[in-house]
């Protein structure tokens, strides 16, 4: 009912595998699709100890996307005192907005010994203020990368690809107007993970808008996108392509890839019974690997 109160407690993800991070994801969705007059909404992370970005940042997307459709959210912080810092140190849930905060480099740059970067919050327009506030905000990003992560060039250089490829695709192909960003790296594993999510048309959307009716199913887009079917036909998107081969068979890492209802993960596509609005892209790379060279997957 619209005037209930609705406290959603939001358990511990059971490990830190990337593939993990979904399931309080996916329960959330199904609260939101059985519940969608819910108007006021707690937000409960009080057994919560420790969050990675995949988990956190799509709850950050739901959590803005509830707040547009009208509903009033309260987050319970946990009670783990380092993951309440965490927590407010990223910017939860709001992130941090660089065409609508003035100090954003600051909040940006905060912290430099840090190995994560708060969750941003990036204009998807194309018109020339948001895309100049893009390149800034990217390039900032690159720098901070390289600036606070002890990885080597041929890895940076990866990293910036990462972003710039699925940054681009929500840019061009997600029909909204915001997109979410996360990146943190773990140096007692040497991984470092890369998120970025949107709310918008998912991948199967995209094809349809482009007259691509003979694509009828999110598996069925999924599987395109990764063979690197492009949108204009006559072209072929490298986007998703490139980015899981150099995520998974250059830098030996995981790659998950949710939009609508299908899932690919491990090599294979699955279909849920929940969709995310959009698409959410989340992969988890080496910071050391031999003999790896980009240009091998590009």
């Amino acid at each position: 009912m619209p005037n209930s109160i609705y406290d959603l407690q939001f358990q511990q993800p059971r490990s830190n595998f990337l593939g993990s991070q979904l399931k309080e994801v996916i329960d959330f969705i199904e609260f939101i699709d059985s519940n969608p007059r819910a108007r006021n909404i707690i937000i409960n992370l009080k057994n919560i100890q420790f969050v990675q970005p995949t988990f956190i940042l799509a709850l950050a997307v739901l959590f803005d996307m509830l707040e547009e459709r009208g509903s009033s959210l309260i987050v319970n912080q946990p009670k783990d005192g380092y993951c309440n810092s965490y927590l407010k140190y990223i910017n939860f849930p709001s992130g941090i907005r660089p065409d609508v905060i003035k100090d954003w480099e600051r909040l940006l740059n905060k912290h430099p010994y840090r190995t994560y970067l708060p969750i941003v919050n990036f204009p998807t327009d194309r018109d020339e203020i948001s895309t100049n506030v893009r390149e800034k905000l990217l390039s900032q990003i690159n720098l901070i990368i390289k600036s606070r992560l002890n990885i080597e060039s041929e890895l940076q250089n990866a990293v910036s690809y990462l972003i710039s490829e699925i940054t681009d695709n929500i840019i061009e192909h997600s029909g909204i107007n915001r997109g979410w960003l996360m990146v943190q790296f773990y140096p007692t594993t040497h991984y470092l993970d890369i998120c970025l999510i949107d709310a918008g048309k998912t991948i199967l959307g995209s094809y349809i808008d482009n007259g691509m009716l003979e694509i009828k199913d999110d598996a069925t887009a999924i599987e395109k996108a990764l063979i690197g079917l492009s949108t204009k036909r006559d072209d072929r998107g490298t986007g998703l392509r490139t980015s899981r081969a150099i995520s998974m068979d250059g830098l030996e890492g995981d790659f998950i890839l949710y939009s609508g209802n299908a899932l690919y993960f491990k090599n294979k596509i699955a279909i849920l019974q929940r969709k995310w609005p959009g698409t959410l892209v989340a992969m988890r790379i080496k910071s050391k690997v031999e003999k790896f060279d980009i240009y091998s997957y590009i």
